[in-house]
């Protein structure tokens, strides 16, 4: 509080300012004082020449005190005016010696005139009263009046010199202690400034530092470093030529506040700083440098950017997520909608809705009442909800939506609700899509026809659908857990089996361990095992033994399907045509899916699209390399297809033939998605890819089975359209393929036997019974020429 009280910027401006009046007051004083001492030497003494001599030298240091003194008063810079200072001192005492030797001289002179003209009266008193007695009285008493009056004024002579002197050493002394006032406050300052808590720096007109603070010097890291007396620039080489301009500026009277600026350092780290650059003043109107004020906010910056990029991400999260914010002010009535919220309701962003709208999204019936429910309860009670709800949006869509909310109760009374919104249309359609498959595929492992056995690494049974139990005669209560899956199978055929696993592995049967080796192989095995029902009877089936994973990829076990193929062994020949269909379903399977940029050229494929192309995954695929693999006759095709692609920005299906690097032909089926920029230029492929290879070797093989038949043979599809006809088809009716390709097959009947055939045709589509196949029924075709032919 002391240093505080002393430092007092405005009390000391005040103070400086009256002591410098006083000094140039002093110096004029001191300046008439000594030219009317010359002056009365002129006049009265011209030819004293101790005098005069005395004079002569105390005028060189009186120029030497005046000339010094006006620069103590006229300079700005504080060791100018230390030198003038202490000029002063180094002639003030020869002056005062000098000034009383002239003081001891005029007394010692008047004395002395006095005692001659005493003695020069007594001896004109003798002559004169001798002489002229008679003129005494009128010679004497002039002469002694002029006698009386020179004294009187050598009197008066000698107290304006003495007066003279108090006052010059006065003045001298008012110097000496505005000096040491100049002094304390320098160091004060200087003081102040140091312990100043900021970053505090006082710099001359030169932009020399007359003072820094502490933390300056750790803002600036300059620890150990002097820096009192240096250039700023010789300090800071890295400041530029702009913020010299503004130095400059505030030099001449400027103020420079900035809140934050990138300060780029010599060694090339940024400092973020804000400063105030003022200038400050040693007189009025006389700037004597300027003050910078800063502060090192790199951290705060630092924290601001990272929030900054958090905030981008989080928004970039909640526009992937399709998450959006909602409130609801209950005392103003509003309700705010963030961006997403109003895209998810497919309308304008800005959009206000009142609550009651809000609300009326949603679609009627239990969706709407749960949603007015669980506002009620919020509102009432503060109750928080979080629902899963369909709504409508403003264009007719429906979506899923999560919506997720909160109140804000103030004296027991709910003044806001505010939560999240959530666009989850996908996620729920597609739980309820894996909901229906985990039905479908609980109801597929519990069909009648398909015996499904799992078992575990060690062989012992953990699932017996019905399937199994029905064609076993085993219940799944008897079995699981207690039993291997050798209870049902023949030892023989058990043997067989390891025999043909070991000579795989290369290892003989009796030291193979059959479990073991399994539990490492991604086993997948289709062949025709006997099993044996609990009444100990046996059938043949198909078993199709497959390895079962976990989510880290290792294999926890085996799964069995099994179907009952006695009536395949039966009837082989139709079985056989069955099995070859089948197998064609099992290859059309194989797909992969894969994206392309169309910016940077770049492809992306899935693993099982390089199993498809017999590639290494870690191989980089580039469009060019995906066109290396296509025929040469199809590249044609791709090429056209390309062309469309980029002028219809629509991706239709292509089916090509492809290479592999082993001479394997494939055909492939693509399909695409285009996505494209707001200009409508297309930025990215993504798509997938099917082998479908061995389809079209069924698809051949079919046709040929077809053409070969001896019978007129149509194959038609849900909508009664023909699809496939064979040869004899077409000598039968008279039309070619082209002709009745994709034409309704009543073109072939007469008319009296529509109504029939199309109540056939919707019974057979909308529930097949496949055991109707082989019943005949008596019909008339139609020819080409119109003629009705028995059939």
């Amino acid at each position: 509080m002391h240093l505080i009280s002393v430092i007092d910027d405005r009390n000391d401006r005040t103070d400086y300012r009256n002591a410098i009046e006083e000094l140039k007051e002093t110096i004029s004083l001191f300046e008439h004082s000594q030219t009317e001492l010359r002056e009365n030497h002129n006049n009265t003494n011209r030819a004293d020449l101790t005098a005069d001599s005395l004079l002569q030298a105390s005028e060189r240091y009186v120029n030497i005190i005046v000339a010094s003194s006006k620069t103590i008063v006229q300079s700005t810079n504080l060791l100018v005016t230390k030198a003038a200072i202490e000029k002063v001192n180094a002639v003030e005492s020869s002056y005062f010696k000098i000034l009383n030797a002239l003081s001891n001289h005029y007394f010692n002179t008047s004395t002395n005139t006095i005692n001659r003209l005493k003695n020069t009266v007594y001896l004109l008193a003798i002559i004169t009263f001798l002489i002229l007695l008679g003129e005494l009285v009128f010679v004497l008493i002039p002469v002694l009046k002029q006698l009386f009056t020179k004294n009187r004024e050598l009197s008066q002579i000698n107290k304006e010199l003495a007066i003279s002197e108090n006052r010059l050493k006065t003045s001298m002394l008012e110097q000496t202690k505005l000096r040491t006032d100049l002094k304390v406050k320098d160091s004060i300052n200087k003081i102040f400034i140091e312990q100043a808590p900021t970053a505090i720096a006082m710099l001359d007109n030169n932009m020399h530092y007359m003072a820094v603070s502490r933390r300056w010097i750790t803002d600036y890291k300059m620890e150990g470093q002097e820096v009192i007396g240096r250039s700023h620039y010789d300090v800071f080489p890295e400041i530029g030529d702009d913020w010299k301009e503004i130095n400059k500026k505030c030099l001449n009277g400027a103020v420079n506040i900035c809140d934050e600026a990138p300060f780029v350092r010599a060694d090339g780290t940024v400092q973020w700083i804000y400063w105030d650059v003022r200038p400050w003043y040693i007189a009025e109107g006389k700037i004597g440098g300027i003050l910078m004020h800063t502060g090192d906010i790199t951290h705060a910056k630092e924290k601001e950017e990272e929030n900054i990029r958090i905030q981008k991400i989080l928004n970039k999260t909640n526009e992937v997520a399709r998450i959006g914010t909602w409130d609801l002010d209950l005392l103003k009535g509003k309700v705010y909608w963030s961006k997403m919220v109003c895209e998810i309701h497919e309308v304008p962003e800005g959009y206000e809705p009142d609550l009651e709208t809000s609300i009326n999204f949603y679609k009627k019936g239990k969706n709407r009442d749960l949603v007015e429910s669980a506002v009620k309860a919020a509102m009432e009670d503060g109750v928080p909800f979080e629902l899963e709800v369909e709504l409508t949006t403003a264009k007719g869509a429906t979506r899923w939506t999560r919506s997720i909310g909160q109140a804000q109760m103030v004296d027991g009374k709910c003044v806001r609700l505010f939560g999240m919104f959530q666009d989850i249309d996908h996620i729920k359609r597609s739980e309820l899509a894996l909901s229906k498959a985990n039905s479908e595929l609980k109801a597929v492992l519990n069909s009648g026809p398909i015996g499904i056995v799992s078992i575990d690494n060690n062989g012992l049974i953990n699932h017996f659908n019905h399937g199994a139990e029905h064609l076993l005669g085993y219940t799944s209560s008897e079995v699981v857990g207690i039993e291997t899956a050798e209870i049902f199978h023949l030892k023989s055929e058990i043997q067989r089996f390891i025999i043909d696993i070991a000579a795989i592995n290369g290892t003989v049967p009796h030291e193979f361990n059959f479990y073991e080796y399994l539990a490492k192989r991604d086993l997948y095995d289709t062949r025709e095992w006997t099993y044996v029902r609990k009444d100990g009877s046996t059938f043949p089936v198909q078993l199709t033994l497959s390895s079962v994973k976990n989510e880290l990829g290792e294999n926890i076990g085996f799964l069995g399907v099994s179907v009952d193929i006695t009536e395949r062994n039966n009837t082989k020949d139709e079985l056989l045509k069955k099995n070859q269909l089948l197998n064609f379903a099992e290859q059309i399977t194989m797909m992969g899916n894969w994206q392309l940029n169309m910016l940077t050229r770049k492809v992306k494929w899935s693993d099982n699209l390089y199993k498809i192309y017999e590639l290494d995954i870690r191989e980089e695929i580039t469009f060019d390399r995906f066109l290396s693999f296509v025929h040469p006759e199809d590249l044609k095709i791709v090429h056209e297809h390309q062309i469309k692609l980029n002028e219809s920005k629509v991706f239709d299906d292509l089916m090509n033939r492809i290479i592999l690097k082993n001479g394997t032909i494939k055909t492939i089926l693509s399909l695409g998605e285009v996505i494209t920029n707001k200009d409508g230029e297309i930025i990215e492929i993504i798509g997938t890819c099917q082998d479908i290879t061995q389809q079209r070797m069924a698809e051949n093989k079919f046709r040929g089975l077809l053409e070969s038949a001896p019978d007129a043979m149509i194959i038609l599809n849900e909508e009664g359209k023909i699809q496939l006809i064979n040869k004899q088809a077409e000598k039968l009716f008279g039309y070619s393929t082209k002709e009745l390709m994709d034409k309704p097959a009543n073109k072939l009947i007469p008319e009296r036997f529509f109504e029939a055939y199309d109540s056939y045709l919707d019974n057979y589509f909308g529930s097949p019974m496949y055991s109707a196949v082989g019943v005949e029924r008596e019909l008339f075709g139609l020819s080409k020429e119109g003629l009705e032919i028995p059939v």
